[in-house]
């Protein structure tokens, strides 16, 4: 701890805190977490920028973390206050940037925020996380998000998963009258084999009885997404597009169009799920079927 001068606010202004430790566990509600630290420091100042660092071990993955923020004073004073993170372990690397601004009441809340991940292997990444995903894909993640007053707008600008990609806009408000969300999505190509490939084996999930089920909802969204190619295993599809209104209980609305074998086919679908068994209306036209002679 340092500070100098002749009037508290002098010191104040000029007081800095520097903070180093090595060789620490990290215990949250009375039980250790599987992370330990090697050696973290950090540097905290009223007027001056701060900065953290840490290195250590999540599970048997040796990480490492470093972040630099606005001078307190500007967190104090109301102020939008910018901080910048990296963080890296497991073949990935992290990069967040963000401005945190206050709002009525002095609640501080992000009013931006980039995001940038690389990851060499998800199912890597998934086991330092402890998230049930498996394969050996490479990632890339690149997004932003903006808050204006109560709307939100996410411009995904790539996302890589193997070699299916999403890009596009995705926006939102918190005004709480239900209003669906809007997006619109682009896709390159999806490979649905390659992606059913994350799902861990059966006979590993089966073992694992520390993961509870989760039930499965769909976000209320109103969504448009054009895709260029869909592929599995024995089927392709090319050209495909969607336009509908995805809810909790299911699809309703929905407009899609897809070229198969050169032949394209639109069609409309409905789907509730609170309805027992499940429900499904559909409607599809083909142009210029093959019947054979």
């Amino acid at each position: 701890w340092h500070s100098c001068g002749a009037t508290l606010d002098a010191h104040r202004d000029s007081a800095r805190l520097h903070l180093r430790g090595e060789g620490v566990s990290v215990v949250h509600g009375g039980e250790a977490l599987p992370l330990w630290l090697d050696s973290f420091e950090t540097d905290l100042a009223w007027t001056v920028e701060g900065r953290a660092r840490a290195n250590g071990r999540l599970r048997d993955e040796t990480v490492a973390v470093e972040l630099r923020f606005a001078p307190l004073l500007r967190l104090f004073s109301g102020d939008p206050w910018t901080f910048d993170a990296g963080a890296t372990g497991a073949g990935a690397r992290l990069q967040l940037g963000g401005t945190l601004a206050q709002e009525p009441g002095g609640r501080r809340w992000p009013s931006e925020l980039s995001a940038a991940l690389e990851a060499e292997r998800i199912g890597r990444l998934a086991e330092l996380l402890d998230l049930p995903l498996a394969a050996d894909l490479p990632l890339v993640f690149e997004g932003r998000l903006r808050r204006d007053e109560a709307a939100y707008r996410l411009d995904l600008d790539a996302a890589r998963l193997g070699r299916s990609d999403l890009s596009g806009r995705v926006e939102w408000d918190d005004a709480g009258d239900g209003a669906p969300s809007r997006a619109w999505l682009r896709s390159g190509r999806i490979d649905l084999d390659e992606l059913d490939r994350l799902a861990p084996p059966a006979a590993d999930a089966a073992q694992d009885n520390s993961r509870e089920q989760a039930s499965f909802t769909l976000p209320a969204v109103d969504l448009e997404w054009q895709l260029g190619r869909v592929s599995g295993a024995t089927y392709e599809a090319e050209d495909v597009h969607f336009r509908g209104t995805l809810h909790q209980s299911g699809v309703r609305d929905a407009r899609f169009g897809l070229v198969i074998a050169g032949r394209p086919i639109d069609g409309a679908l409905d789907l509730d799920f609170d309805q027992r068994p499940p429900t499904l209306a559909f409607e599809f036209g083909l142009d210029a079927p093959d019947v054979g002679a």
